[in-house]
């Protein structure tokens, strides 16, 4: 089995990274290039150059393969992440109030190894061996990592154990676990994890319940709390609303460092320990129109950090599907502070195959 996923070409301002180029040659010295020993120069130096946009992205699609008889499977490319957690960011960066939680099961450092998956029901095990170093690193200097998960579905609880174990001495010797259990129970759906790095003595925990109130009624709270001071304690609430049909609202409150914050002097206003919160509302409708689906969807949002002064920012999106097979367009408009009124006008256009 070989999956290839992730593939994208992205064109357009700013797509992709800036270059320098040669835009020409410098008109004072251009009769010296023939004679550039003599001008004391190189033709190098006689060269015009400028900073440019290249205009296209191109992303590698990332690649499995395995060989598998069912029940077995044994990764002939890929290896293991060695990432044993199990509690789910709250914080994610996305909006100003949010600073991303700091995991404390960071993927441990490795080059390259091998991960072999058991599969009987209800259970299914991944154990790996990764190398820390190359093959062109010195023998005592090689390490390695050893890593396990376990999934098991006893019906309506499933249970997730995780380990990471670094066996060498430049990362500590760090063993991290992560166990997580959940269950769905009627309309609910609740989850509770911890995660533990027994070098760093840390440790977060986190779950989330999910609940359908009435059919197009749904409530989400998610929380996580972290003795490390950049996650300390931090919940959302989301709401989303799809009583009539094609129009959908969301609602979402995110409460950032309610307990456990770093108390240092000068710490980062979003790891602190002052609340802070951020509000969301975004609402689409879609519609059979111009010969396809026509979705036009509008969002606000507000943070407010520390108690200060609320950012609002807004966009606005209408896309245009199905008029074309394959082929979608985008018309849209966004300003993450509407204070300064300089958003920015995209169109763009999405072929798919």
């Amino acid at each position: 089995m070989i999956s290839l996923t992730g593939f994208k070409i992205d064109i357009g301002s700013g797509a992709g990274a800036d270059f320098t180029g040669v835009t020409g040659l410098d008109d004072d010295e251009f009769l010296l290039l023939d004679d550039a020993t003599a001008a004391n120069s190189t033709e190098a130096d006689l060269l015009e150059t400028g900073t440019a946009d290249s205009d296209l992205l191109v992303t590698d699609p990332s690649v499995e393969a395995y060989i598998t008889n069912g029940d077995i499977k044994i990764w002939v490319y890929d290896h293991p992440t060695n990432s044993a957690t199990q509690v789910a960011a709250v914080e994610d960066a996305d909006s100003g109030a949010e600073n991303e939680d700091s995991d404390i099961g960071t993927d441990l450092s490795e080059n390259g190894g091998v991960k072999v998956a058991f599969g009987f029901d209800p259970v299914d095990i991944t154990v790996g061996l990764t190398t820390l170093n190359d093959e062109t690193g010195d023998p005592e200097d090689q390490e390695f990592q050893l890593s396990a998960t376990l999934d098991a579905s006893f019906d309506p609880i499933t249970v997730g154990v995780s380990l990471a174990q670094d066996l060498g001495t430049s990362q500590g010797g760090a063993t991290i676990i992560g166990s997580k259990v959940g269950g769905t129970f009627g309309p609910a759906t609740v989850s509770v994890g911890v995660d533990v790095d027994t070098n760093a003595e840390n440790f977060e925990a986190g779950g989330g319940v999910d609940l359908t109130v009435v059919d197009g009624v749904d409530v989400g709270v998610d929380f996580i709390y972290s003795d490390n001071t950049a996650v300390a304690l931090d919940a959302e609430v989301a709401v989303g609303l799809g009583i009539i049909d094609g129009l959908d609202i969301d609602l979402a409150a995110g409460l950032y460092d309610l307990a456990g914050g770093d108390t240092t002097a000068g710490a980062d206003t979003r790891q602190d320990d002052e609340l802070d919160v951020s509000i969301g509302v975004d609402v689409s409708f879609a519609t059979d129109a111009l010969g396809g689906s026509l979705t036009t969807a509008v969002g606000f949002d507000t943070d407010t950090i520390n108690g200060g002064d609320a950012t609002n920012g807004a966009d606005l999106k209408v896309t245009l599907a199905g008029q074309i097979p394959n082929t979608e367009f985008v018309l849209a408009w966004s300003d993450s502070d509407l204070s300064e009124f300089d958003g920015t006008v995209s169109f763009t256009t999405k072929v798919s195959y």
